[in-house]
């Protein structure tokens, strides 16, 4: 027999797992209504990436999502998702939408790797970068940020489609014909070997990408050693038929794809380490 005390509380996690599912959907069309906006208001003639309802496809370091969005991606890992992406002469132009008043400090480190990122993939480009949001937030004030005020939600899921001008936009095949190649794993391996073999700790102080560093002589051990440089902390990654770790909790599949892709460069380079220094 349900009591008095449990239907409130059944009631408020109904109402909590609504507004949470009605807050993704709304962030979902504010973010689809302010790509819309870049395509209708032809931006300052930059040739805007087709995005959002786009068909998966890989093109190098870029590709779409299963739900048509531009991510970057090395060792088939997932690295960044991008928002909005625009060319324009030597300058890529990126615009990160949200809606949401409060701000994680998780928000402003993933835009900061986003633009780390780009900076690799277009080494002789500048990068633009503006938040798009409804309103100035403060927690935001080192960014540029342009103002799209939210739409009538109800009314806008009803007429929700993607604008005419997609068809006027670039193809995210050819964006990728401008990117250099960035090898994520590589990087992971350069770092590890100067961090564990050369003693070279101050070379983690103000890197931002990169999650995790290996100690490559554990890297096929039952017991893996790493890095955890958002943490700082050395850690031990057990391997136990790739579900448990540590703190005997599901295994987190980041950490499981890099070591699995670390192994495959490695095998590809069995004559020495050094030779993957290039």
């Amino acid at each position: 027999m349900k009591t008095k005390k449990n239907i409130i509380e059944l009631n408020r996690n109904y109402l909590k797992e609504n507004y949470y599912n009605i807050s993704s959907i709304n962030g979902e069309l504010y973010e689809l209504y302010c790509y819309n906006k870049i395509l209708d208001c032809n931006y300052k003639n930059i040739n805007i990436i087709k995005s959002k309802k786009a068909k998966e496809g890989k093109f190098g370091n870029l590709e779409y999502s299963k739900n048509g969005k531009i991510l970057c991606v090395s060792n088939n890992i997932a690295l960044a998702e991008y928002d909005i992406l625009g060319i324009k002469s030597n300058t890529i132009y990126w615009w990160e939408v949200t809606k949401h008043a409060k701000i994680e400090n998780d928000f402003i480190l993933k835009t900061k790797i986003k633009y780390e990122l780009l900076k690799k993939l277009f080494k002789y480009y500048d990068i633009e970068f503006k938040l798009i949001a409804p309103k100035i937030y403060s927690k935001l004030a080192e960014f540029a940020i342009e103002i799209i005020k939210e739409p009538l939600y109800e009314y806008y899921n009803k007429k929700i489609k993607i604008s005419n001008n997609i068809k006027n936009a670039m193809s995210l095949k050819t964006l990728s014909e401008k990117c250099n190649k960035y090898d994520y794993i590589n990087d992971v391996i350069k770092m590890s070997l100067e961090y564990y073999d050369n003693m070279k700790k101050d070379i983690i102080d103000n890197e931002i990408i990169i999650k995790r560093i290996y100690n490559l002589k554990t890297i096929n051990s039952n017991c893996v050693e790493y890095f955890d440089l958002q943490k700082k902390k050395n850690k031990i990654q057990f391997i136990n038929k790739n579900i448990l770790n540590t703190d005997r909790e599901i295994f987190n599949n980041r950490i499981i794809q890099e070591i699995v892709e670390i192994k495959k460069k490695l095998i590809l380079h069995i004559t020495r380490l050094s030779d993957l220094l290039f």
